[in-house]
């Protein structure tokens, strides 16, 4: 298997550079085809410890690169322990809970996300996040033009055989 977080081991490096453009293409096609502010993809470490986001399209910034969350915690631990979308619409104002829930909505100044898992043989390995900074998104939308994706990225990852 093609294990996207242990390119983090190395500073994002190691990641093939194929892997990533491939990464970086269907990211960008999905943020275009959803209308959305941001697509993103956050993957389990090879001990499972840890999830981070490898590679975003229509981000403000590069910190999403430096977070690291314990599996259960913010929007990714949510997805990975239900293996099912989530969909978060921040309250106006309500900064203080999105900081400490889903660090990334504050770093990309989110207001509305729909998070969904990346499956690879029925187990949630990955998150496929897409989000708007200004209007709320629609979460079936989203759905239906994101299975296609979430399977692309089964697909990349999965061993050969």
């Amino acid at each position: 298997m093609i294990h996207p977080a242990a390119a983090l081991e190395t500073g994002g490096t190691a990641m093939d550079e194929v892997t990533r453009k491939v990464i970086d293409r269907i990211l960008d096609e999905l943020r275009n085809t959803a209308s959305s502010d941001l697509a993103a993809l956050a993957w389990k470490d090879e001990e499972g410890r840890r999830i981070r986001w490898i590679a975003a399209s229509g981000n403000r910034n590069e910190r999403f690169r430096r977070m690291a969350l314990k599996p259960g915690k913010g929007i990714t631990g949510e997805v990975l322990r239900a293996g099912r979308m989530v969909v978060i619409a921040q309250a106006a104002g309500d900064t203080e809970s999105t900081a400490c829930d889903h660090p990334i909505m504050l770093a990309e100044q989110l207001q509305s996300a729909v998070a969904i898992p990346v499956l690879i043989d029925h187990k949630a390995y990955g998150v496929l996040l897409l989000g708007n900074r200004s209007s709320p998104l629609d979460a079936d939308a989203l759905l239906s033009a994101a299975g296609s994706v979430t399977e692309q990225l089964s697909r990349l990852f999965k061993p050969a055989g």
